[in-house]
């Protein structure tokens, strides 16, 4: 190989390394249930899903699939709704959903996150 393809060769290399370092990855889809899923029992995940869905009608999303509930702990569990992410900049919105007294309730607040969104 004589210099000239060595350098081409060698720039080439750079220019996709940096390509690769400039674009994040996309975010690996998640599983329907997730976290510590033995917290919780099959009712609790049905009481948590009706809900969430009560909610998600209540609140004008009643097109928002669910795709994913994240049990935190036995009393706190969040519920993803929405379009899942499929690049790492796409907004992501959770429902926090607490047992409280034995009976799940909704948070106060809900999880909303992304690039753009004002903290």
């Amino acid at each position: 190989m004589n210099i000239l393809s060595m350098r081409v060769a060698s720039l080439v290399v750079a220019t996709s390394l940096f390509v690769g370092w400039a674009a994040e990855p996309p975010p690996p889809p998640r599983d329907f249930l997730e976290g510590r899923v033995q917290a919780i029992s099959r009712h609790d995940r049905r009481e948590i899903q009706a809900l969430a869905k009560k909610e998600l009608v209540r609140t004008g999303r009643a097109s928002h699939p669910i795709y994913c509930i994240y049990v935190e702990r036995s009393d706190l569990v969040y519920v993803y709704h929405g379009e899942q992410r499929k690049r790492a900049e796409d907004v992501e919105e959770a429902l926090i959903v607490e047992r409280v007294h034995g009976h799940w309730q909704l948070g106060e607040r809900e999880i909303v996150r992304g690039v753009n969104i004002p903290t």
